[in-house]
């Protein structure tokens, strides 16, 4: 489920003038949501909730999946893209990764393995809250 959700695919647009990937983040099918913000010099992504689901498919690789960095040293370059590394906890494996705000509720999250043969992209919507839903 999360190497489906945070496997990505390569987006090369740049930023929306004045959005920002700073907020709570939801996964396109409900399983998680992260927090985006400022970790030191660069932007990182936490996980702030998580069904039990997602819980028992990242088990393996974190010992809790609420509290995981699953964004890490992202950086953004002179042409707006955000670049940095995704962490998918199922897969115990780190992907280089993108973030691209297409507008203040969307964010488009993207990535890829293996020099670009493997990629997946995903567009997460803001979050106020976790919102409760049964697996």
């Amino acid at each position: 489920m999360l190497a489906f959700a945070l496997s990505a695919a390569m987006a090369l647009a740049t930023s929306a003038p004045g959005e920002t990937i700073e907020g709570y983040w939801l996964h396109p099918d409900g399983a998680i949501i992260i927090r985006v913000d400022s970790c030191g010099d660069a932007y990182c992504g936490t996980v702030t909730w998580a069904t039990d689901r997602a819980k028992l498919d990242a088990r393996t690789s974190v010992d809790s999946l609420v509290g995981a960095q699953l964004l890490s040293g992202f950086h953004q370059n002179s042409s707006g893209v955000w670049k940095g590394q995704i962490y998918i906890p199922d897969q115990d494996m780190h992907v280089s990764g993108r973030l691209q705000p297409l507008d203040f509720n969307r964010l488009k999250l993207s990535g890829c393995t293996f020099g670009g043969l493997l990629c997946k992209t995903q567009v997460w919507t803001r979050s106020d809250r976790p919102v409760a839903r049964a697996d």
